[in-house]
């Protein structure tokens, strides 16, 4: 089996557990539970990217002379729609958890997991309520990836659509609007960093910081209208800085 970001706490926690063997611990028990639901959520996302990255090396391995196209079976399509959903549906399953354990720590703790609120109100919106939005999502939700970097899902709204762009770029900017608030161009080259999702949860936050019921369905629906901005836009850089927060929070069980 790969190694995972959370295999070295895993263990400590675990030696920790062992040492207080027969001692009830609520918070060493909400915390290794944790970290295994991250490990095989990990392994879940590694395991679907990691065929993306092959094919592309095996693909541009090739000598593709002048041309940039790949000739696919039907089959060949449909298993990578059905890929596709897998990718995507990896990340949702991992919101879920980080959404799930982040309210107990909140909650019982005292203390916010990174970006907590950030993937609570994506996880409400773009995930369990999806119907509510499906006009939109299914027009154009796919993903992007860098080769070694885990996958990430995007929903490719008004934004990526040149005719429909401005329209759907000034119906969002009045919504903000009403707030006070005015948005700075958003277009397609913010999306290679992902300044994008950063730029609008920013100014979210501005409206209600913890993301809540201040945010109004009807910005809601013209953010995915447009392009709605994902929680965790690089799950490597993520899970350095969720480790660092589980170092601190943990402390205590360090030997």
């Amino acid at each position: 089996m790969i190694d995972t970001p959370f295999d070295d706490l895993a263990i400590m926690l675990t030696e920790a557990g062992m040492r207080r063997s027969g001692k009830k611990d609520e918070k060493l028990l909400h915390s290794i539970t944790f970290l295994q639901v991250c490990r095989v959520k990990y392994l879940q996302m590694y395991s679907i990217s990691n065929l993306f990255w092959q094919r592309h090396k095996e693909r541009f391995s090739k000598d593709l002379g002048t041309s940039s196209t790949f000739a696919i079976t039907t089959k060949e399509a449909i298993d990578n729609s059905l890929e596709s959903i897998e990718a995507n549906a990896n990340y949702f399953a991992f919101l879920e958890e980080l959404n799930r354990f982040g309210r107990v720590f909140h909650e019982k703790y005292d203390t916010t997991l990174p970006k907590y609120f950030r993937i609570r109100f994506y996880r409400n919106k773009m995930v369990e309520h999806w119907d509510d939005y499906e006009e939109y999502l299914n027009k154009g939700v796919g993903f992007t990836y860098t080769v070694d970097k885990l996958i990430i899902p995007r929903h490719f709204g008004a934004m990526n659509i040149p005719a429909d762009t401005d329209a759907a770029y000034s119906e969002l900017s009045l919504e903000f609007k009403a707030f006070k608030i005015t948005l700075p161009p958003l277009d397609l080259s913010m999306t290679a960093d992902d300044k994008y999702s950063e730029e609008l949860y920013y100014n979210l936050e501005k409206i209600d910081p913890e993301l809540g019921r201040k945010i109004p369905n009807s910005l809601v629906n013209k953010l995915i209208k447009y392009t709605f901005p994902v929680p965790i836009k690089d799950l490597e850089e993520y899970f350095l800085i969720l480790n660092s927060w589980l170092d601190t929070f943990l402390v205590e069980y360090k030997t």
